[in-house]
């Protein structure tokens, strides 16, 4: 990689061509699907797709068929039907795929795009695994960078300083190598987690290392990260308010709860953020919280992304919804799954495509895990004009207690934690967690944290007010509360579900 950056360093997305190359994208789109699945999935008969398409009938000539019939979104829904599909829990490999007769453990090294080296080590999350471990390539970063190029100039002129609020590793390199392909260096990275800390891997240290040490190859002086956590956010604040000063648009790239503390920063202080930006992901976007950070004066650019697949969809500015995302159909392809589920495959859940040759993971109607509601209908916002017509919002994760246990309705227990508890007891999104902790021996106990700034509270009303309304949720398991701030993930996520296991913040 260090050979290679200083060279895509050096070479920014022309703007003025972004919108050729993406009308030819979209233009080719078909045809480059076809082409991309030929090459990855048909000509390895080993991979998990090949072996799918195979007991679903489906050979290469009937799959040019389907797209020339129906178009990609059509013939992917052809092949799901058919089973061509992989959940979650499939596709990181926590169980078996079973189609009828076909029982398939799928080896995520088989997903790997056999058309590009890595440049960039990825890794997901899990749940009783490691998780997905693959690369990126720094051409996909710049597909992606060619995309939001052409966002930057929907969002209107201005002269916007950006800066990055994420840990050290490869999804904050991204967004770094992002801004750079886009010739805007970020002014500052503040990390929440401590880069000098002996717990971080080792490798998130020499990442960091390695591409401030190709810009400087090339004449680019790239941030170090500095540590502000999330619960101590002034320097932050400070950063936005000394840019609103200077007559320049300050351009947040942070996650939701993490904003939601500089906002309340800001307002004890006195400090008026009104203009500045915020471009938000990694934690769900609910309403009471992008409201919160509205009431601030910050304009909320939400994101929806996916490390398997990078980049999925970039916030509408005529939203209908709190997380209304217009899907970057160029670079994947999103369907949903209909009624009823399938095993392990809930109605509505989003499934994605791969569609760039440069894609890091080659899948076809791969669940991230999420549901939510895909909209075609014009809504008028600069961001279509390039050609992104369809758009997702609602978007919402769902999950379960322990892991097989009942389904929770995301909506309905992020409503309970950012509306029902600070309407009734006090504080505002983010002060409410619940927490599930697994032991050695596989015994599990519920907390719902409520952060100490709240003041005083009754625990058993707090408990009684959470579970009531929440359909469906076990008999005899009402949370535990405890006086304590919500707990954050290993990289900082923090989520309204946090889960740990002996202890430790399990992977997400």
């Amino acid at each position: 990689m260090l050979a290679r950056l200083p060279g895509f360093l050096r070479r920014s997305i022309d703007a003025e061509r972004a919108p050729e190359a993406l009308a030819c994208r979209l233009a080719k789109r078909d045809a480059t699907f076809l082409d991309v699945v030929r090459r990855t999935i048909y000509a390895r008969p080993a991979s998990p797709y090949a072996r799918l398409l195979r007991h679903a009938g489906c050979e290469p000539g009937d799959l040019e068929r389907l797209v020339e019939r129906d178009g990609v979104e059509g013939a992917l829904a052809a092949i799901l039907a058919a089973g061509v599909y992989l959940t979650v829990a499939e596709l990181r490999g926590e169980r078996p795929a079973r189609r009828g007769s076909l029982i398939l453990e799928v080896d995520a090294g088989q997903l790997g795009n056999p058309l590009i080296g890595w440049d960039l080590p990825m890794r997901t999350g899990g749940t009783g695994t490691a998780g997905l471990s693959f690369g990126w390539n720094l051409a996909f970063v710049r597909d992606r960078a060619v995309d939001l190029c052409l966002v930057e100039a929907a969002h209107g002129p201005g002269r916007r300083r950006h800066a990055m609020w994420t840990p050290p590793g490869s999804g904050a390199i991204v967004h770094l190598l992002d801004l750079c392909a886009r010739g805007s260096a970020p002014a500052r990275w503040f990390s929440p987690v401590d880069p000098a800390v002996t717990e971080l891997p080792a490798r998130y240290r020499w990442s960091v290392r390695l591409v401030r040490e190709g810009g400087r190859l090339c004449g680019q002086r790239l941030p170090a990260p500095a540590h502000v956590p999330a619960l101590a956010p002034d320097p932050v604040v400070d950063w936005m308010a000394d840019t609103l000063a200077t007559g320049a648009t300050p351009r947040l790239h942070a996650r939701p709860s993490a904003v939601l503390r500089a906002c309340e920063a800001a307002a004890r202080r006195g400090v008026a953020l009104d203009g500045a930006e915020v471009t938000v992901d990694g934690e769900p976007i609910t309403a009471p919280r992008a409201l919160a950070m509205r009431r601030a004066g910050l304009r909320v650019l939400p994101r929806y992304a996916a490390a398997e697949v990078g980049l999925i969809g970039v916030a509408c500015l005529t939203p209908r919804g709190p997380d209304d995302v217009h899907v970057l159909h160029d670079l994947v392809a999103v369907i949903q799954a209909p009624g009823p589920a399938a095993a392990g495959l809930p109605a509505g859940a989003f499934l994605v495509s791969s569609l760039r040759p440069t894609a890091p993971l080659i899948l076809l109607n791969a669940s991230m895990g999420d549901t939510g509601v895909l909209d075609d209908r014009p809504c008028g916002c600069p961001v279509s004009a390039p050609g992104w017509t369809t758009r997702a919002r609602g978007i919402q994760r769902l999950d379960t207690l322990a892991d097989e246990g009942p389904s929770l309705p995301f909506a309905a227990v992020a409503r309970a934690l950012d509306e029902t508890l600070p309407r009734r007891f006090g504080g505002g999104p983010g002060d409410y967690q619940l927490v599930e902790d697994e032991a050695a021996d596989g015994a599990r106990r519920l907390r719902l944290l409520v952060h100490p700034a709240v003041g005083p509270v009754d625990p058993r009303a707090v408990a009684e007010a959470f579970v009531a309304g929440l359909e469906g949720w076990p008999s005899g398991r009402a949370p535990a509360v405890e006086r304590h701030a919500p707990l954050a993930t290993g990289v900082g996520k923090i989520l309204h579900l946090h889960r740990t296991r002996d202890g430790r913040a399990r992977r997400e």
